[in-house]
């Protein structure tokens, strides 16, 4: 089992697409 997950989302500015790689922590993947 991880503990950290990296998950890359994609950030809509309004003026631009961003990808962002984060780590998910384990109290963020347990909500899920």
């Amino acid at each position: 089992d991880k503990t950290e997950d990296v998950v890359e989302y994609t950030v809509d500015t309004g003026t631009q697409r961003v990808k962002r790689k984060i780590k998910k922590t384990r109290c963020e993947k347990n909500e899920e």
